[in-house]
């Protein structure tokens, strides 16, 4: 998975002393650093690993990226425009290599974690989707269909020794009419907006950063990551936005199951009603928890004399 430097940055070990320099790239465009040698032609989008002490006197032209352990940086360099993140802790080039390293592994875990789920077929469950995401981010994800019926939320309590706790539910749940009055008024201006973007409800002080889902050309619904659970950090939304690519593909998977589930289920009731036999496979979606309980109505015109 490509990085930037403000992911390693956020999640190299708290023992480094890190600071950026230079310009910001919020993408992820880098992949994992080579490790600098004297004399070494710069190539641009490229990530470099060296000591401070290693570097030429004069930065680079190219448009590449450097992680710099150790302190002793020529000036240029921090002032030359050049995208650098310096360890001023540690020269030892190869323990932050390591390091590094162990970033990377991680994203690229959790990466094909979300591919794998995405390439399932029969066992494929939308919540491991939530669950990834809101265990990576360490953000409460909630889903609302385009109707503003929260359908899924991801939930995320740290226990005390430190470990994440993740409830996922997808239980369709209504919002009282006060709040969905606020929904609307945000939800009316910005649904309509086709990238990732910031948002805020009257009354609250979280923030909320949202994707709105166009399923086949179709406004769908709104995902968002929310701040209950802590605030945004920079690294967060290069990775939200890496998240919210899986998860449009995700839901539009979901609804096509879906609606292969209700063309079933009308199917079999179609022939209950015709009373034609029905096999057990054909009434499993309309199998009833304990608690509900089928109702039926028959309409009939009402003709005025």
């Amino acid at each position: 998975m490509l990085l930037n430097l403000e992911i390693i940055q956020d999640y190299l070990p708290e023992i480094y002393q890190t600071k950026l320099y230079g310009p910001s790239n919020h993408s992820c465009t880098v992949s994992r650093p080579l490790l600098y040698e004297s004399g070494q032609v710069f190539q641009e989008d490229t990530l470099y690993l060296a000591a401070g002490d290693a570097l030429p006197k004069e930065p680079p032209s190219s448009a590449c990226s450097f992680i710099v352990a150790g302190s002793r940086i020529p000036k240029d360099w921090l002032l030359g425009g050049v995208s650098l993140l310096v360890i001023s802790n540690t020269s030892n080039v190869l323990r932050v290599f390591n390091a590094v390293s162990m970033v990377y592994n991680a994203f690229d875990r959790w990466d094909e974690q979300l591919r794998d789920e995405l390439e399932k077929d029969i066992d494929f469950d939308i919540r491991r989707i939530f669950y990834l995401g809101a265990l990576q981010l360490k953000k409460n994800i909630s889903m609302m269909n385009r109707s503003l019926q929260s359908i899924f939320r991801a939930v995320i309590e740290i226990r005390p020794d430190g470990s994440p706790e993740i409830r996922i539910s997808d239980t369709p749940q209504y919002i009282d009419w006060e709040w969905t009055e606020k929904i609307k008024e945000v939800c009316n201006l910005e649904r309509i907006i086709t990238v990732p973007y910031l948002s805020e409800i009257k009354g609250t002080r979280n923030r909320y950063y949202c994707y709105n889902i166009y399923s086949f050309g179709n406004f769908s619904g709104c995902i968002s990551f929310g701040e209950e659970a802590g605030s945004f950090r920079d690294s967060d939304f290069s990775l939200m936005d890496h998240f919210f690519g899986y998860f449009q593909k995700a839901y539009e998977k979901y609804l096509h199951s879906c609606a292969k589930e209700d063309n079933s289920s009308l199917n079999a009731l179609h022939k209950m009603l015709d009373n034609i036999p029905v096999s057990q496979e054909e009434l499993l979606p309309l199998t009833l928890h304990s608690d509900e309980k089928w109702c039926f109505f028959r309409l009939k015109e009402n003709r005025k004399v």
